[in-house]
């Protein structure tokens, strides 16, 4: 899933100016996230290899981001072009968002989100635009959530010649460790729900996705489309992919990508290769290759006429805390690589991103394209609200593979423990057994950010925020 989910409270005191990062993520994520975006002999895109995707949040380090601006340069004069903000409650989960653009001198407001919560669920996200001079809803969004506060279903509305119109709907299942077990998806016609798309979905028993199944509706059946297979290392990481279509009545090869791993920890090779006339044929690859101290470039290369031909390629390099702060990006032409855009970020002692300026090549040199800025609340980095006091004790945090619950003496009864990110979503759900003072929970998969604890007794609930690193 991919989300934005951030926000600006005119009540917050904002105490520094950033700009927008695509991504802040360690060298293995960055490099490799598009990666989980293959591509089938078809052209048609294939469903990502990993569940838990990293998210795009508009947030670094601790803090959250509430704002963003983006400049241009026009008759050399930087010049404001549009802007957002958010605003969240007091666990963190966003509450309004809203799109400025610069005209005539002055910000003017065009776009609004809100979102009724209750702690860290969202119930209803309604949407409004400006259209000629008036505002008028768009779209409103309905939640429902099961007795284990898990999203069971969410239903769309669009708003057309001045009524709420069913737009689409989605509905989901959980095993009893918490992961997500099913999706589907409707869409509304005429007067009722036509079938558009489920997921089933299997865990290995640290709660890792390995096995994806989806299916289209034809008429009033799940008609089985194409499936994947994951193979994990004995670190959880992924080292194949392997995925089928249903053709005739039957699962049938398809693609399949091999994912290699340096002494490092980093991955060093991502391949993809299609099942042609019986036998598995190179597609194309990336590889890493490190040219320095923290510096590193990615090739991209394609597979034609029984060798790799270059494509593209990333020059990148890193601070100490695996923070990019220069990015140049090359094509292969005329077997020389070629300038074509690059970034320049710069990060603040928190590791938030504060400054990011986009250029490109026009052939003798580099031209400054743009600028983005954002600001954040650095009063994000600890719980707003404090939760009530009770047995929870988290440790290490910030945490990287496990995460460790305190429990004291222990729970007499036992009880439940959640974990949510600052957007609402539930991420994991653990039972806690009766008189066990301390739970390890394997974190390893979930993406970079910050999270809240919940730990549900007969007693009460209590809460804590961590990050993962």
């Amino acid at each position: 899933m991919v989300r934005l989910k951030v926000e600006i409270d005119n009540q917050t005191h904002i105490k520094h100016v950033i700009m927008v990062p695509f991504h802040t993520r360690r060298l293995i994520t960055l490099l490799f996230v598009l990666l989980t975006y293959a591509v089938s002999s078809d052209g048609q895109s294939l469903e990502p290899a990993f569940d838990q995707q990293p998210k795009l949040q508009m947030r670094n380090g601790e803090d959250l981001l509430v704002a963003r601006r983006f400049e241009q340069l026009k008759d050399g004069i930087w010049t404001p072009t549009d802007s957002a903000s958010w605003a969240f409650n007091a666990q963190g989960v966003e509450t309004r968002f809203e799109q400025l653009r610069y005209m005539d001198g002055e910000w003017q407001s065009y776009n609004k989100i809100t979102q009724t919560v209750d702690g860290v669920k969202v119930l209803l996200r309604e949407g409004t635009s400006l259209k000629d001079g008036k505002w008028v809803s768009t779209f409103k969004a309905i939640y429902q959530y099961n007795d284990q506060d898990q999203k069971v279903e969410e239903e769309w509305f669009s708003w057309y010649k001045g009524q709420w119109v069913k737009s689409t709907l989605w509905r989901y299942t959980y095993d009893n460790r918490g992961n997500q077990k099913t999706y589907e998806y409707y869409t509304y016609k005429g007067t009722e729900w036509t079938k558009s798309r489920k997921v089933l979905k299997r865990y290995n028993e640290d709660n890792i996705l390995i096995y994806n199944e989806e299916h289209e509706g034809k008429g009033s059946e799940w008609v089985p489309k194409r499936r994947y297979k994951r193979t994990l290392d004995s670190l959880n990481r992924q080292t194949l992919i392997v995925y089928e279509d249903w053709k005739d009545g039957q699962w049938q090869l398809a693609i399949q990508t091999i994912s290699a791993y340096g002494e490092d920890g980093y991955q060093s090779k991502y391949l993809q290769q299609n099942w042609e006339n019986q036998q598995w044929v190179n597609d194309f690859r990336y590889l890493l290759i490190w040219t320095g101290k923290n510096e590193y470039r990615s090739v991209h290369q394609k597979w034609q006429a029984g060798q790799w031909i270059n494509r593209t390629q990333s020059l990148n390099k890193m601070d100490d805390h695996g923070n990019i702060y220069h990015n140049t990006q090359q094509q292969w032409k005329n077997d020389a690589w070629v300038n074509f855009r690059a970034y320049k970020k710069v990060f603040d002692a928190r590791d938030n991103e504060i400054f990011k300026e986009g250029m490109y090549w026009n052939g003798t040199e580099w031209v400054v394209a743009g600028r983005r800025y954002l600001y954040y609340d650095f009063t994000s980095g600890t719980l707003a609200a404090e939760a009530p006091e009770g047995p929870l004790s988290i440790s290490p945090n910030p945490a990287c593979d496990r995460l460790y619950v305190d429990l004291g003496a222990g729970l007499a009864e036992g009880g439940t423990l959640s974990i949510y990110d600052l957007a609402g979503m539930k991420w994991l759900t653990k039972a806690l057994q009766a008189n066990m003072p301390v739970s390890p929970i394997n974190i390893s998969s979930l993406p970079r950010g910050q999270y809240v604890i919940t730990l549900s007794t007969k007693t009460g609930q209590y809460q804590g925020r961590w990050v993962k690193q």
